[in-house]
C-alpha cells in the first residue's frame, strides 16, 4: 500500500478528500485509496510477478481482518479466495479478476475530472476487489457472524478459464456477485452468447496480370464476408451482431494472386437457438466458396432470475444505499457469470456508473465507488449473516 494511502479518513470539515463513504472507525483506508494502489500494480494478463504481487496485497489486506485465504496457481496464473470460515463453499462468494488489458504507464496513476476516477482497470473490474476490501473492512468487526467469501482471478482478459478451474478444485457458493459488465446500478437479464472463429481459404498463386491462371484467395473471401454481412444488417443492442476482426491476404509482390486469405469472426447472439442457424448458414458459405471454418470459442447466452430469493435482496440493497432503483439490462459481452450459471448458482452482475472499458478514457464515478463497499455490506447483512 502507498504511504499516501495509510491514513484516508478524514474528519467534516477537511476538504482533501470527499466524504462519501460510511466510516465505521478512524484509520480504515478508503475504498479510492485502495483502489488508486491496485491500478499502480501492473497487473496485465500474462504477467505473473505483477498479478502474484497484486494478490499478496490483497491476501494480506484481507488476512489482517480475519479471513481465511487459499492460494493456488494454474499455468502460472494465480488464483485467491478469501472465506470468513475455513470453507470452500461460502453462501456469498464477491467474484472479481484482477488482470487488465495493457496500457501506456500514465493510466498505471489514477487521476480525477468532474467527479470521475481515470485509469487503467478502474472500471474493469478494480473497483469491485477495493469496494469488496472495504465491505470486508466495515463488517471486520463481526466478521465471523457473516459467511461469504471472495474470489479473486487473473486470467479473465486471457484464455486460461481460472473461475472454471476453481469451480471445478471444489470451490463454490449459493450466489455470486461479479460486478463485470453492468452500468448505472442496472442488474444484468441477459447477456448475449458469442460465437468467435476463423475463416481460411487457399487457392492458387498466378502473376496479378494473368487472374485468370490463378485462383485468387482474397477474392473469394471478400465474397464469403459480403454474403456473411448481409445476414447482420441491423446492428443494436437488441440484434444478433457480426465483427470481422482482421482479415489478413498477400503474397510475397503486389502483382501476384495470394494463394490464403485468413479472417476473423466474433459473432453475439442474442438466443441459444441462433447458434445451430448461424452454424448451418457458415457451414453453407464455406461449402459454396471453398473454406475451412474452425470454431474458437462458444459461450451459449444466459439468462438470469431476478426473483430468485438470493438476487432480489441486492437490487433492494442498491436501491437502499444510493436511491436509484435497479433496473434490468441486456449485457452485450460474456463474463464469468457463465460457469456458475451452469452450475444452477445464480451471479449477480451489476457496478457503479463508469465508462471506457479498455480505453485510454476508462472511469468510475467517485461517487458510484464509495457508495459500492455499503451496497455490499447491506446486502450481506441481508442473506449472508449467520443467525446466532
Amino acid at each position: 500500500m502507498s504511504e499516501g494511502s495509510k491514513v484516508c479518513f478524514h474528519p467534516p470539515g477537511e476538504t482533501n478528500q470527499p466524504n462519501f463513504a460510511i466510516i465505521n472507525a478512524m484509520n480504515r483506508v478508503s475504498t479510492e485509496s485502495i483502489l488508486r494502489d491496485l491500478v499502480a500494480i501492473r497487473s496485465v494478463t500474462g504477467d505473473f510477478d505483477s498479478n502474484n504481487a497484486g494478490l499478496t496485497f490483497i491476501e494480506s489486506y484481507l488476512k489482517e481482518r480475519g479471513m481465511h485465504i487459499h492460494r493456488q496457481s494454474n499455468n502460472g496464473h494465480g488464483s485467491l479466495v478469501a472465506t470468513t470460515r475455513d470453507i470452500k463453499q461460502p453462501k456469498v462468494m464477491l467474484v472479481a479478476h484482477l488482470d487488465v488489458v495493457p496500457a501506456p504507464e500514465h493510466l498505471f496513476i489514477v487521476t480525477e475530472k468532474d467527479g470521475k476516477l481515470y485509469g487503467r482497470g478502474v472500471w474493469d473490474m478494480k473497483h469491485a476487489i477495493a469496494a469488496f476490501m472495504t465491505a470486508t473492512d466495515l463488517l471486520a468487526d463481526e466478521l465471523a457472524a457473516y459467511n461469504f467469501g471472495i474470489m479473486i482471478f487473473t486470467d479473465d482478459e486471457g484464455t486460461d478459464n481460472q473461475t472454471e478451474k476453481l469451480l471445478k478444485n471444489g470451490f463454490s457458493c449459493e450466489v455470486a456477485v461479479l460486478p463485470d459488465g453492468s452500468n448505472d446500478w442496472q442488474v444484468e437479464s441477459v447477456a448475449k452468447g458469442v460465437w468467435s472463429g476463423r475463416v481460411r481459404i487457399e487457392g492458387k498463386s498466378s502473376h496479378g496480370s494473368r487472374p485468370w491462371e490463378g485462383d485468387s484467395a482474397s477474392m473469394r473471401m471478400v465474397d464469403f464476408l459480403y454474403e456473411l454481412k448481409s445476414d447482420f444488417t441491423d446492428h443494436g443492442p437488441a440484434t444478433n451482431t457480426l465483427n470481422i476482426g482482421f482479415i489478413q491476404s498477400g503474397a510475397s509482390a503486389w502483382n501476384q494472386l495470394p494463394n490464403v486469405a485468413e479472417a476473423t469472426l466474433d459473432i453475439r447472439l442474442l438466443e441459444e437457438t441462433g447458434y445451430r442457424a448461424i452454424k448451418d448458414r457458415l457451414d453453407m458459405l464455406a461449402h459454396k466458396h471453398r473454406a475451412i471454418i474452425e470454431e474458437a470459442l462458444w459461450v451459449p447466452p444466459i439468462v438470469h432470475n431476478h426473483q430468485h430469493e438470493l438476487v432480489k435482496p441486492f437490487a433492494e440493497s442498491i436501491q437502499e444505499v444510493t436511491g436509484v432503483q435497479a433496473k434490468e439490462f441486456v449485457s452485450f459481452g460474456a463474463s464469468d457469470a457463465r460457469y456458475f450459471l451452469a452450475r444452477g448458482i445464480p451471479c449477480i452482475v451489476t457496478s457503479p456508473p463508469g465508462g471506457g472499458r479498455h480505453s485510454e478514457e476508462e472511469w468510475i464515478d467517485k461517487r458510484g465507488l464509495a457508495q459500492f463497499p455499503n451496497v455490499i455490506k447491506r446486502y450481506l447483512e441481508k442473506v449472508a449473516r449467520v443467525a446466532s
